[in-house]
C-alpha cells in the first residue's frame, strides 16, 4: 500500500464511522418524538452509505494491488529500451557492414549461402530491436493506464467521503430529509463516477490488448527477416 491509498482507506473509515454515529443519533431523536418511519429511513440510508464505503475500500485496495504487482515494470521497460534494443540495432548495422562478404574478398557456394543468411540476420536484428521498442512503449502505456485508473478511483472516493460526511451531519433534525437526500445523491454520484472510470479504463485496456495482438501476429514492419523454418539459421550453411 502507498501512503495515499492508506489515507483514502482511512478517510473511508472515518466517513463510515461518522455516518453511523450521526445516523444513530438522528434515528434516536426521531424515534423519541414518534417519527419511527423517518428514523427507519435514516438507518436504512446509513446502511446503504456504509455498504458504499465498504465497496469503495475494496475497489481502492484492489486497484492498489494491481499497481503494486507492476512495481518492477519500469525496470523491464528500461531494460528493453536501453539494454535489449540498442545492441540488436548495433548488431544489425555491424553485420550489414561486414567487408569480408564482398565478392572481392569471398566467392563461391559458401560465400553465397553465408551472405544470404547474414542479410537476413542483419534485418532480423534491426527489426527485433524495433519490436522491442514497440513492446516497451505498449508496456509503458499500460502502466500509465493503471496509474491513471488508480488516481481516478482514489480521487472519486475522497470526494465521496467529503460529501458523505456533510450529508451525515444534516441527518440531525430538523434537516433530516435533506440529509437523507444528500446521502442518496452521494451514493448515486459515486456509482456513476465508478462506472465511468471503469468504462474508460476498459476501453484503454482493450486498445492496448489489440495493439499487442497486432504486434504478436503481424510481426515488425515490414518483417522481411522471416525465416522459412520459423527460427534463426543454425551453423549449417548448405
Amino acid at each position: 500500500m502507498t501512503d495515499h491509498t492508506d489515507q483514502v482507506i482511512a478517510d473511508l473509515a472515518r466517513a463510515d464511522a461518522g455516518l453511523s454515529q450521526d445516523g444513530q443519533r438522528a434515528a434516536n431523536m426521531l424515534a423519541s418524538v414518534g417519527l419511527t418511519s423517518t428514523a427507519n429511513s435514516v438507518l436504512n440510508v446509513c446502511g446503504s452509505g456504509s455498504e458504499a464505503t465498504s465497496n469503495g475500500r475494496k475497489v481502492c485496495i484492489d486497484s492498489q494491488n494491481v499497481l503494486d504487482a507492476l512495481k518492477y515494470v519500469p525496470e523491464l521497460i528500461q531494460s528493453l529500451e536501453e539494454e535489449f534494443a540498442p545492441p540488436l540495432s548495433a548488431a544489425g548495422s555491424a553485420i550489414s557492414e561486414l567487408g569480408g562478404l564482398e565478392p572481392a574478398n569471398w566467392t563461391g557456394t559458401g560465400a553465397d549461402a553465408y551472405s544470404r543468411y547474414t542479410d537476413k540476420q542483419s534485418k532480423a536484428a534491426t527489426e527485433l530491436s524495433a519490436s522491442a521498442i514497440q513492446l516497451a512503449s505498449l508496456i509503458r502505456e499500460n502502466l500509465n493506464t493503471v496509474r491513471a485508473y488508480n488516481r481516478a478511483i482514489n480521487s472519486a472516493l475522497v470526494e465521496f467521503c467529503l460529501e458523505l460526511i456533510a450529508s451525515a451531519i444534516a441527518l440531525i433534525p430538523p434537516a433530516t430529509p435533506a440529509g437523507i437526500a444528500g446521502i442518496v445523491a452521494t451514493i448515486i454520484r459515486l456509482c456513476v463516477q465508478m462506472s465511468t472510470i471503469d468504462a474508460e479504463n476498459k476501453e484503454k485496456i482493450e486498445k492496448l490488448r489489440s495493439d499487442l495482438n497486432k504486434l504478436k501476429s503481424m510481426g515488425p514492419n515490414p518483417g522481411t527477416s522471416v525465416f522459412n523454418s520459423g527460427k534463426w539459421p543454425d551453423k549449417k550453411l548448405y
